[in-house]
This record gives structure tokens, sequence and C-alpha cells, in this order.
């Protein structure tokens, strides 16, 4: 119900409770940066409904991925290339990767940190599956494997 968007502080109260409302508002108030700001920290996936000005700007977007990772599908592709915001995302969701720049999905450092979180993430990093293994940095004990810090170690060829 669209009766409750007439004010920027409705609007604000509603994004605050449920970022997805983004989607619903009109378009004058997707254009402020607050009410995007708002939307996207309360769910990352707001993102996806807000402006492209929005989706390039690194503020907006890194409150975005530091709420859901895999909200860097929604990033403009210059974001998509910056390492900080890559780093954030992938901190928050190994599976973020996906949405990384060519040359950043296959960074060592940014793959280790997306692996670090989710293993599966390395099925992502088409290049480095040839060069790299993943390895405990301690001999897992029964029942905390999952819990163990994860490192990269260099194949021998």
């Amino acid at each position: 119900r669209l009766e409750n968007f007439d004010t920027r502080e409705s609007v604000l109260k509603k994004v605050r409770e449920n970022g997805r409302i983004l989607e619903s508002v009109p378009s004058v108030f997707k254009s402020m940066q607050d009410v995007v700001m708002a939307a996207v920290q309360q769910t990352g996936w707001a993102l996806q409904f807000a402006d492209d000005e929005h989706r390039g700007n690194r503020d907006i977007v890194l409150a975005a991925v530091r709420r859901d990772g895999q909200a860097l599908e929604f990033a403009s592709s210059q974001l998509q290339k910056d390492p900080e915001v890559v780093l954030e995302a992938v901190k928050n969701s190994g599976w973020a990767l996906e949405f990384a720049s060519d040359s950043l999905r296959n960074a060592p450092a940014v793959v280790a940190e997306a692996v670090r979180f989710n293993p599966w993430a390395l099925e992502l990093a088409e290049k480095l599956q040839q060069n790299y293994v993943l390895t405990w940095d301690k001999q897992p004990t029964k029942g905390v494997e999952s819990k163990l810090p994860l490192t990269w170690a260099a194949l021998k060829l």
C-alpha cells in the first residue's frame, strides 16, 4: 500500500523495518541517498532496487555487502573491481566471489578470504583450482574441522 509512502520520513521508517520495500517506493525516494542507505543497512539485497547512481556509490555498496556479501551482484562493475569492496563481500559470504571481477575472483588473497568462510567458494576461482590446494592451518580435531582456519598452499608441479 503506497499511501504510507508520501513523505521521506515515512519511507525511511518503512525501509528501516524492511529494506526490500525500496522496490515499491516512488522513484523520487529511491534517488535519496539516506533512504537507499537505510534500506541496504536493513538488508543488503535492497541494493538491487537502487538506481545506478547508488549502485555505484562506494559507501552504499560497502554497507550492502557488509550486511549480505552477495549484494555484490548488484554493485556497479567498477565496484566489483574494487579490492576493498570485494574483500568485505567475501568476508560476509564466500559465494560473493561469483560477482567479483575476473581479476579479483582469481586473486589468491581474495579467494583465501572467501574460502575461509565457505570452502566451496573455491569452485568459483577457476584459475586457482589448478594451482592451489586448500590446507588446514592445524591438524583437524574430530568434530571441529569446520572451525579451523584455512590457508592456501602452492602445489609443487
